[in-house]
């Protein structure tokens, strides 16, 4: 299998060329074998959160989120309780209870409402909706890997 060569240009530092090659596989980049940190990465984004009091299945870690450039924020209520969330795109486990309301949102711009666990009825979180966009922010110690 030839190498096929993609640059060659001097290395500032040294003034000496060097060259970089590209090596064809047969039937691409998906034939290779998968590397270990690969496998642990997919097995990571696959791991599903579970309720903690029933066990049963709520998200998955790739459904997991940046909101305000954070994945994970402590918020407090008006009742002065504080919550250690974690926002997920997606939370099939979790149904939706209540009506809209944008009081005390602690996302600016958004609505939220009441996510409970959808087998125990455990309060897991909240969802919270915008013009064009909504997510979930679970509650960290509601939840279980």
């Amino acid at each position: 299998m030839p190498l096929l060569p993609i640059i060659s240009r001097p290395i500032p530092d040294h003034r000496r060329p060097y060259s970089c090659y590209r090596l064809d596989l047969p039937g691409g980049v998906k034939d290779r074998p998968r590397t270990t940190a690969e496998d642990a990465l997919e097995s990571l984004q696959e791991r599903q959160l579970l309720c903690k009091l029933c066990s049963a299945p709520v998200t998955r870690q790739k459904e997991a989120v940046s909101k305000n450039g954070l994945h994970e924020h402590v918020f407090f209520n008006p009742s002065g309780i504080t919550f250690e969330i974690r926002c997920f795109l997606r939370a099939p486990g979790c149904s939706v209870e209540g009506e809209p309301t944008t009081a005390f949102s602690w996302f600016s711009g958004y609505s939220w409402q009441y996510g409970l666990c959808s087998t125990c009825l455990t309060h897991l979180g909240w969802r919270f909706t915008a013009a064009n966009d909504s997510f979930f922010a679970l509650i960290s110690n509601r939840l279980m890997e």
